[in-house]
């Protein structure tokens, strides 16, 4: 199965786009692509869909049959996590990766399938995967603080990943961790 795995960050200090910059690909290899961007929303959609998904389960709301609501629900989210991205990073530009590859992974049985995703639980570890894609990373990170004056910091905005099956259908793998 294939996956996509996405993380961003603020770039604060160093770079300014100018407001009406278009985005910008840094690097475009086999592995991952990295994006500087103002407008980061439409590159990130699909991790916030996700983030979205697990959030209404966390209300209890996408585990009711035949609501109406959900995809009125799941809109509103989006939103949300849109809104709280964009008060996080503030003027900053955006800086994005796109990793992808293949994962080994079953999903025995989904909890519940829409017309568009498919939502299951815990059918991939998201932090061994990024771990997979720290170096080049790391590598992009440290190639734009030192090509920035003053050098860039980073702060991290938000990452997740999501597969997608033989049929081309996105799959949203959602765990929940808690600690105390």
């Amino acid at each position: 199965m294939k996956y996509i795995y996405k993380a961003s960050w603020s770039v604060v200090g160093g770079i300014n786009l100018g407001k009406d910059a278009q985005t910008i690909v840094l690097l475009e290899s086999e592995l991952c692509r990295f994006f500087l961007t103002n407008t980061p929303d439409p590159l990130l959609l699909d991790i916030d869909r996700g983030t979205a998904l697990g959030r209404l389960m966390l209300r209890g709301f996408v585990g009711k049959r035949g609501d109406e609501e959900f995809p009125v629900a799941l809109n509103a989210e989006i939103e949300e996590i849109k809104t709280e991205r964009n008060k996080k990073r503030g003027s900053h530009p955006v800086m994005i990766v796109e990793a992808f590859g293949d994962i080994e992974t079953e999903i025995t049985r989904p909890f519940r399938e829409h017309e568009d995703f498919i939502v299951t639980f815990d059918c991939v570890h998201k932090k061994e995967v990024a771990r997979n894609h720290k170096s080049e990373i790391e590598a992009m990170k440290l190639a734009v603080a030192l090509e920035s004056d003053p050098p860039s910091n980073f702060t991290s905005l938000e990452d997740g990943i999501h597969l997608i099956n033989e049929e081309g259908k996105t799959i949203y793998s959602i765990s929940f961790t808690m600690s105390g």
